[in-house]
């Protein structure tokens, strides 16, 4: 039974109402509306939502469920496949982009051989607000999800970062959530109130006045019999749930249901007579009883998929069991699933899991939780598999080959998050583990790419110390992680010698992904010894090892690398822009990002300050997105420069102020802001400030213990001013810069000779006069510019 008015709410109803006309006037707002169970939050939103339809905006809607472990991007899924089901995924070009991005969140929309991208949650929010925003038209937009104290972290980090950037959309987000116990949603929610990007609605319980009114309009009569009023308000303690619940007619099948909520919060029907042990016709009479009752619902998209209308419907259920009861059903209702879905395809897995630990089942239970930890990694979801994994972990006490195999997935998914601590102390709990040598090698060798990812060097070299004494065949194997650790510490010789070795084992063995590490590491080391063409064919490697295993990840970041050799080369920025262009249509909006940065590096080496600042501009918008603060200082930093080639000082300093604003305590910022500051005062002639810009911007980098390439030989020599004389002052600069000076003041980038012409077809005006900057001048400085261009690139990386 539901009531056909929404009875209170009046200035809950007022400021939605508001919200929603706001939202057609093109300014978007996050509202949650939040509250205890069944305080009435989800038909708050439900009549603003018909409101909504009925002036035209679209409306997307979808809920989390209770699963035991929260299924990954589940609102999401269905608020957007509930908009397109009928017309399919976005068709039109400029939507494509978003598609790809969005593909992530339903699988279906990936086109035939179209590689899957792993999209960040801001990455997914970008796309999403996009998407909405199309959809929103001149109209305007709602989109609604529901009971996100369910949702899964990836969900909530989606919604943090819509919320962060709806201003300026014509949509209106609206969350419903419990508030009654912490939740990872509630203290977003929280968090963005207090940082005015969202409203919080609290919804308080109903007064008896209130009660009595909506209990009128429930029995549709004027005047209640003696003591139903009393009763209602004693049974529902104010909560509109329980009203409607109280009122609604007993149902015949009560027990039926009551095995059925067993199952979970949605059920198939043909499971009921196995779990019930009644006949078919019996479960079917009691769902049409159930629905009629509206305590359950039908899937319209699934005939044969239920489910219970409001979960405590379930919880009421659930509640009239014994533990005994409950534990019986359980194992009935697993292994009916077992034989109705053998692969325990989707949401099925992680039911089948919250059923085997009710039941106690810990084998069972741990092998269900790897295998959806297991694709929830696949769909890029790591904080959905970790929770789960712990869980594992858990139910194989004793057992000591699924201890391995859980703990050694969950340090790769820590490891991949970022989470290296944690990681670590998983190694140490596999390492108290009793194991075979060869197992035990393997755990060390675990810990150690943790280590190594973490810049943890003396664990790294500790755990590789110890694989190499217990387990020698994996020496080899060992030599991947050690050089890694070896470029970290710029021991380059080193690193190239143990990763051609690595090299050599996964090309022997068939390990790609071990083949793309060790490449990348032999692109690096290549690199800083200034041999870009073997850098160039590694990193080709990596591109083609990628595309031939589907590695779609490692596929990107051969792109990436490769396109930064250009920069170093001082090279057109064809490949760049490719490179960016197919990042972009596969979704990868951070990997565009960092190519952005590469073109506005190009661009200022080619004193295209035009184009300088456009990507840059495009960079340091998607950085302030993905709150990368260090991104923006270093692209800001390239508009300074892009500023200072065009002789405004004015502009120059505003980008520095910028720069030094998003990361304060940066060395490359305020190297790079020295740098521009030489820059201007080159193009004035002022050789004196010019040296002693580029002077302190090489007092900043030798601060820095990680600058590869020649500008990491090159700080550690202090620049003096040259003597007066061209000769003089040309040997100066090469001693002090390196040979690679010398190579560019005889072989200098053609561009520069481009320019050189340009000046003298094209009067300057009278503040600034790059006609005066000589041929001599430029040739001299160049080394300096050079040096500079390749630590912003290495900075980059």
């Amino acid at each position: 039974m539901v009531c056909p008015e929404l009875v209170g709410r009046t200035q809950e109803w007022e400021y939605l109402a508001g919200a929603l006309d706001r939202a057609g006037g093109g300014r978007g707002s996050l509202t949650y509306v939040t509250g205890e169970a069944g305080i009435g939050k989800s038909r708050l939103v439900a009549e603003l939502c018909e409101v909504a339809r009925q002036r035209r905006f679209g409306v997307l809607s979808g809920r989390a469920v209770d699963t035991g472990t929260p299924v990954t991007f589940r609102p999401l899924f269905e608020a957007l496949s509930g908009w397109f089901r009928r017309g399919g995924p976005p068709q039109e070009p400029g939507l494509d982009v978003i598609r790809v991005a969005l593909a992530q969140l339903v699988p279906e929309w990936r086109r035939p051989g179209e590689q899957a991208y792993r999209a960040s949650p801001m990455e997914l929010g970008e796309a999403l607000l996009r998407l909405l925003t199309r959809i929103a038209g001149d109209r305007g937009c709602v989109l609604v999800l529901e009971d996100l104290h369910w949702a899964d972290l990836d969900t909530v980090a989606v919604l943090e970062y819509i919320g962060d950037n709806l201003g300026t959309a014509p949509v209106l987000c609206l969350a419903t959530l419990r508030s009654e116990s912490a939740t990872p949603a509630l203290r977003v929610a929280r968090a963005l109130s207090a940082r005015r990007s969202a409203a919080i609605l609290e919804l308080g319980r109903l007064s008896a006045a209130e009660l009595a009114r909506m209990t009128q309009l429930c029995l549709s009569t004027a005047a209640l019999p003696d003591g139903v009023d009393e009763t209602v308000r004693r049974f529902s303690d104010g909560l509109p749930f329980l009203v409607e619940e109280l009122l609604a007619s007993a149902v015949d099948a009560a027990r039926v249901l009551v095995e059925a909520a067993v199952v979970g919060s949605r059920f198939l029907a043909d499971l009921l007579p196995v779990v019930t042990g009644k006949p078919a016709t019996t479960t079917t009479d009691a769902l049409r009883r159930g629905i009629e009752a509206q305590l359950v619902v039908a899937e319209p998209d699934h005939p044969a998929m239920f489910g219970f209308r409001h979960a405590l419907t379930r919880d009421a259920l659930l509640a009239q069991m014994s533990p005994f009861e409950r534990l019986e059903i359980s194992r009935r209702a697993l292994t009916a699933l077992e034989v109705h879905d053998p692969a325990l395809s989707g949401s099925a897995c992680e039911a089948a899991a919250a059923l085997a630990e009710a039941i106690g089942d810990g084998p069972n239970a741990a092998r269900l939780l790897l295998l959806a930890a297991r694709r929830a990694v696949a769909r890029g979801a790591l904080s959905s598999a970790a929770p789960m994994l712990e869980r594992a972990w858990d139910w194989a006490a004793g057992r000591e080959a699924a201890r391995l195999e859980i703990g050694s997935l969950l340090m790769e998914v820590l490891t991949d998050g970022g989470q290296i601590d944690q990681a670590l102390e998983v190694g140490n709990r596999l390492r108290a583990v009793p194991l075979p040598d060869a197992d035990r090698a393997e755990v060390h060798l675990a810990i150690a790419r943790a280590a190594a990812t973490g810049t943890r060097w003396p664990i790294a070299r500790s755990a590789l110390a110890q694989v190499r004494r217990e387990m020698p065949a994996l020496s080899a194997v060992a030599d991947g992680v050690e050089a890694e650790v070896a470029f970290g510490q710029d021991r380059f010789a080193e690193a190239a010698t143990l990763a051609a070795s690595s090299l050599a084992l996964a090309q022997a063995d068939g390990r790609p992904e071990l083949a793309c590490h060790a490449l990348q590491v032999l692109g690096g080391c290549a690199r800083f010894e200034g041999d870009l063409d073997a850098a160039e064919r590694a990193f080709d490697a990596v591109i083609a090892t990628a595309r031939e295993h589907g590695l779609p990840r490692w596929r990107l970041r051969g792109l990436m690398e490769r396109a930064s050799l250009d920069a170093w080369r001082f090279l057109p920025p064809a490949r760049a822009q490719a490179a960016r262009a197919e990042a972009v249509e596969a979704g990868a909006l951070v990997v565009a990002a960092h190519l952005d940065l590469f073109l506005a590096l190009m661009a200022r080496d080619r004193w295209d300050s035009d184009e300088a600042d456009a990507a840059a501009a495009r960079c340091a918008d998607a950085g302030r997105r993905f709150r990368m603060a260090s991104l923006v200082s270093i692209v800001t930093t390239v508009r300074a420069i892009a500023a200072a080639q065009r002789g405004d000082r004015d502009a120059m300093e505003r980008w520095i102020t910028e720069a030094q604003a998003a990361n304060p305590a940066g060395v490359d910022t305020l190297a790079h802001s020295s740098a521009a500051r030489a820059n201007l005062a080159l193009g004035r002639d002022d050789l004196t400030r010019a040296f002693a810009e580029l002077q302190t911007c090489m007092s900043h980098h030798r601060r820095r213990r990680d600058t590869a390439g020649p500008a990491r030989r090159t700080s550690l020599r202090r620049p003096r001013l040259p003597a007066a004389g061209r000769r003089a002052r040309s040997r100066q600069l090469r001693g002090t810069a390196g040979p690679e000076a010398g190579h560019t003041a005889r072989h200098p980038p053609p561009h520069l000779n481009h320019r050189d012409e340009t000046h003298r077809r094209q009067p300057a005006p009278a503040a600034h006069h790059p006609r005066r900057l000589t041929r001599r001048v430029v040739l001299d400085a160049w080394c300096w510019m050079n040096v500079l261009t390749l630590h912003l690139v290495e900075a980059a990386q």
